[in-house]
C-alpha cells in the first residue's frame, strides 16, 4: 500500500448557517453554487513533512477575503475564507 499526502483547500463559507429556512441547523449546501466543496490542490506529496511545510506556507499567506458568518450551532466566525489541511490516501 502506498500512502500519498495532499493539500486540501476548504471554503469556510460552507460552514455558514444555511439561509434556507427549511434547513434549520444545517450548513450551506455545496449545491447552491456560492461555496466550493473541499478540493485537493496540486500534486500529491510522498513525504508528509513536505506537505505540512506547504500547508504552513499557505496558511501564513493570503487566504481569501475576510468573512463574517453565523454558524449553525449559534457560533460565529470572522477571518479568512479559506483553510488548508492535510489529506491522506492509501493506494
Amino acid at each position: 500500500m502506498e500512502r500519498k499526502f495532499y493539500i486540501v483547500k476548504y471554503d469556510l463559507m460552507s460552514f455558514e448557517k444555511d439561509p434556507d429556512p427549511t434547513r434549520p441547523g444545517c450548513s450551506r449546501s455545496y449545491a447552491d453554487g456560492e461555496v466550493s466543496a473541499p478540493q485537493p490542490i496540486g500534486e500529491p506529496y510522498e513525504d508528509i513533512n513536505q506537505a505540512k511545510a506547504r500547508i504552513e506556507a499557505l496558511m501564513g499567506g493570503p487566504r481569501g477575503e475576510e468573512i463574517d458568518i453565523e454558524l449553525p450551532n449559534g457560533g460565529h466566525y470572522t477571518g479568512p475564507r479559506y483553510y488548508y489541511t492535510l489529506g491522506i490516501t492509501d493506494k
